[in-house]
């Protein structure tokens, strides 16, 4: 996966190379306060399907979560 530009990554499913982006709604877990109203969360795919949380910044991937019980945020 770091070896894929975001344009490549954009263009994998969303359950195996690719990502989703999060409504802050959908959180179940407090969102940490340094991440501002502004910043879209984004969920990429880790050991198998689960989800790595973060956000993007410039070329720059942060991560927040490694949600490997699937119990972060509400999952449709």
């Amino acid at each position: 996966m770091s070896q894929l530009s975001l344009a490549d990554i954009r263009q994998q499913d969303r359950h195996k190379l690719g990502y989703e982006k999060i409504t802050r709604s959908s959180f179940k877990a407090a969102i940490p306060a340094n991440v501002t109203e502004d910043v879209e969360l984004m969920a990429f795919r880790f050991c198998s399907k689960a989800p790595m949380v973060g956000y993007k910044r410039n070329a720059t991937f942060y991560v927040i979560w490694l949600d490997r019980s699937f119990t972060l945020y509400n999952h449709s």
